[in-house]
C-alpha cells in the first residue's frame, strides 16, 4: 500500500519560526481576501 501523503493545505505558521506578529497576521489576511476577490472576478467573467 502506498503511504505517501500529499497535503493540499499548508500552514503558514509552521517551520520553526516565531509566532507571527500582528502586522504579519494582518498581511496574511489581506492576501487571503485579495485572493478570494480575484477568484470571484474570474468566476464572474466566465459566466
Amino acid at each position: 500500500m502506498n503511504t505517501t501523503h500529499i497535503s493540499l493545505c499548508r500552514s503558514i505558521f509552521t517551520g520553526g519560526e516565531n509566532p507571527p506578529t500582528v502586522e504579519r497576521y494582518t498581511q496574511l489576511w489581506i492576501a487571503l481576501i485579495n485572493q478570494i476577490e480575484r477568484s470571484k472576478e474570474t468566476v464572474a467573467t466566465v459566466r
